[in-house]
């Protein structure tokens, strides 16, 4: 485990290396930044602040989401969380992000962390497509005038998906109690009760 957290680390550091130093103009950015002017100073600082509170409260919501499974400090969850931040912007789409984070969690419950992580991680995404889509319809259509028909289509299928992936998701626990409790299936059962608890 400490060879892989020192592979991640020296992963991470290699990629805000290359990021910094040859993917941007990093002379650019410094003259930018020396060109600042009177507030515009504060706005660095402030992006900083929001930065850290954002992951501040993604470590707390993961730390809550983990109760049930194993009990971590907001301490532990906010490293847990930057670690799988690091490990994310290695791979492609995020993939990676329940590895980081299941550097800080006993090997006998990793595979229930990861699970509660994408329980996690399903719920944000579900908010955003609801959300997303709900103000795609509203910026189509503002102000309300006469539409082609195509777009009103569009807004009844937009709308369907939303309501199909509202009842899929708070309707996990039917799912989980149509799947028989024998051979393979016993095991994949065991992994989506603990999901159905959210």
């Amino acid at each position: 485990m400490y060879v892989l957290r020192a592979a991640v680390l020296i992963g991470a550091l290699g990629y805000l290396y290359q990021v910094l130093f040859y993917s941007q103009d990093f002379d650019a950015l410094v003259e930018k930044v020396k060109q600042l002017q009177g507030t515009r100073y504060l706005m660095l600082p402030l992006v900083s602040a929001l930065m850290v509170a954002n992951w501040g409260f993604e470590a707390f919501k993961w730390q809550y989401l983990l109760k049930a499974v194993y009990p971590v400090n907001l301490g532990t969850a906010f490293k847990a969380v930057l670690s799988g931040v690091s490990v994310s912007a290695l791979l492609p789409n995020r993939v990676a992000e329940y590895l980081g984070r299941i550097f800080y969690i006993p090997a006998y419950c990793r595979i229930k962390a990861i699970i509660v992580t994408i329980v996690g991680s399903m719920a944000q995404l579900l908010v955003s497509i609801v959300l997303g889509s709900l103000a795609f319809i509203a910026y189509q259509y503002y102000p309300f005038e006469a539409a082609p028909l195509n777009l009103y289509i569009l807004l009844v299928l937009i709308l369907l998906l939303n309501i199909l992936l509202l009842l899929g998701y708070f309707n996990i626990p039917l799912i989980v109690a149509n799947i028989p409790d024998q051979g393979y299936f016993r095991k994949v059962a065991q992994y989506l009760r603990l999901v159905t608890m959210y």
